[in-house]
Parts: structure tokens; C-alpha cells; sequence
């Protein structure tokens, strides 16, 4: 019997992808970057994660080994994703935005965590209370980016979907 609890965690995995699809960095530090160069890296570091939660295909995860091996990795790519844009030194009106756009995916990774906890223990009703904490963390990051694009940063997809 397939595991019930990965349709869950797949559905959290595309509302994050939807999320990140357009945020990030790549490092830095350093100079504050110029508009342009931000919105690159935004992009770029988006890019990097939409990957990697395509590449992951947990809908396809067939057992609970596999699916928590899936949100173990998924879990490092949001962390690094975030740290990324930690060490950016972005425009000086994106500074707050940066901020709150990296804690909404460290705060994201550290629900994968937990929702590898509940895979483990195949607890559905904490498999779904994540779920609804994840899209809470998400609308949090979805603002930061509605207010990057209401400055007129051009960060890709990020909050569509």
C-alpha cells in the first residue's frame, strides 16, 4: 500500500516551488549590489530550487524511506537557498524584503524537517497541520516578494503560482 502521507508532502513541496520559483542569491556579501545584479541573483537561486524540487519528484515517492530521503534533501536546498540570501548584500530599499524572504525559507526548511518526523511516524494530522504552518510561511515570503515587485524588482515567478 502506497504511503498516504506523500500526496502531503508533495503538495507542500509544489506550493514551496511556487514560492522560491523566483528568489535567492548566490552568495556575496561585499558591495550592496545594484538593482540588476539582485534581481540576477533572485533569479538564479530560484532557479537552482525549482530544479532541485523537480528533480526530486516526491509524487513518485513509492515508500516512506524514499520520501524521507527526498525532504532531507529538499530541507538542505531551502536552508542553503536561504543562507544564500543572507549573504547577499542587496539594494538598501530590498534589505528588509531580502530578510524576511530568507527567514521564510529557513522557516520552510525547518517544517520539512518536522514533516520527515511525521512521515516517519505516518501521522497524518500532523502531516496536514504542517501543511497549513508551510502556507503560512509561504504567504509570509509571498508579501516580502509582492513588495520587491511593487518596488519594481523584476524577481521572476517568485510568489506565482
Amino acid at each position: 500500500m502506497e504511503w498516504a502521507g506523500t500526496k502531503t508532502a508533495a503538495v507542500v513541496a509544489v506550493a514551496v516551488v511556487s514560492f522560491a520559483a523566483g528568489c535567492g542569491g548566490g552568495g556575496g556579501g561585499g558591495d550592496r549590489l545594484s538593482k540588476s545584479a539582485y534581481e540576477q541573483k533572485l533569479k538564479a537561486e530560484g532557479s537552482q530550487l525549482k530544479a532541485a524540487f523537480s528533480s526530486s519528484d516526491i509524487q513518485t515517492s513509492s515508500n516512506l524511506e524514499d520520501l524521507t530521503t527526498k525532504l532531507t534533501s529538499l530541507q538542505k536546498e531551502l536552508d542553503q537557498s536561504a543562507s544564500d540570501l543572507e549573504d547577499l548584500n542587496p539594494p538598501k530599499d530590498a534589505e528588509a524584503d531580502n530578510a524576511k524572504l530568507a527567514d521564510a525559507l529557513h522557516k520552510a526548511a525547518d517544517k520539512f524537517g518536522e514533516l520527515k518526523k511525521a512521515a516517519r511516524a505516518k501521522d497524518q494530522q500532523k502531516l496536514q497541520q504542517l501543511t497549513q504552518e508551510v502556507g503560512t510561511i509561504l504567504q509570509e515570503g509571498k508579501a516580502a516578494s509582492d513588495d520587491l515587485k511593487a518596488k519594481g524588482y523584476d524577481i521572476g515567478t517568485l510568489g506565482e503560482g
